[in-house]
């Protein structure tokens, strides 16, 4: 009986050995999936094109002109540089992440696409430094065609149609990079905005891409513009 016991109890501490390593090995294996799927995502590498700038003429579009072109209009946030190219002319291709919708002629609504941006590491287009990872943006888009990545949008107007988002702790603002935009002058920031601390926060977000720029930026109420743009519909 004595033998009996002890081999039971010599069977249950290797039953509990064995169901350890076979924890461990399971938590070893998670860690190495886990590791293996992580994905490291490229940020862009030069903002500013080490070969030069190229200056060229932009067709801008007005607030009314530009809803009505657009296939897209949304909040994204940059989330990683994929690549850039020469031919036929210098452009980046970025990952967004969309956060809002304001306008979408598609069936679908995307949680992500694909943005070109003039310009690429070795040369700036008309000044102005690329995006990177983490913008937050107001964006008028149009689907473009034949591009390597599918889902890929075009920014009607280019740099005059790039507003770019910050907050504070009472309020989002949107901050045209290039311009004004008079269908908008009721969404302007006023003197009852802390304009001192957009100012701050905007130098600490994008201090490096408002450098390139002379003049100070509009200001526009957030939750307005997108007012105004529903407003269209």
């Amino acid at each position: 009986m004595k033998q009996i016991m002890n081999l039971l109890i010599l069977l249950s501490i290797l039953g509990l050995a064995l169901s350890g390593c076979g924890s461990t090995a399971r938590q070893q294996a998670a860690a190495d999936t886990t590791q293996h799927l992580g994905k490291a995502v490229k940020d862009t590498p030069r903002q500013i094109g080490q070969k030069g700038q190229i200056s060229a003429s932009i067709i801008g579009y007005s607030f009314d002109k530009s809803y009505e072109k657009a296939d897209l209009i949304a909040e994204v946030e940059i989330s990683e540089w994929l690549e850039e190219m020469n031919e036929p002319i210098e452009k980046t291709v970025f990952r967004a992440s969309v956060k809002k919708i304001l306008k979408n002629s598609e069936s679908n609504s995307p949680e992500e696409i694909n943005l070109l941006q003039d310009g690429n590491s070795d040369y700036t287009f008309n000044n102005y430094p690329l995006f990177k990872n983490g913008d937050k943006l107001l964006l008028f888009l149009k689907k473009a065609v034949g591009e390597k990545f599918e889902n890929t949008y075009w920014i009607l107007g280019g740099t005059t149609g790039v507003f770019r988002l910050i907050h504070t702790d009472e309020q989002a603002y949107a901050v045209k990079q290039v311009g004004d935009c008079p269908e908008l002058s009721e969404a302007k920031a006023t003197e009852n905005d802390d304009i001192a601390e957009i100012r701050k926060i905007l130098n600490e977000s994008y201090s490096f891409e408002l450098s390139k720029i002379s003049s100070i930026p509009e200001i526009y109420n957030l939750d307005m513009v997108e007012s105004l743009i529903k407003e269209h519909k």
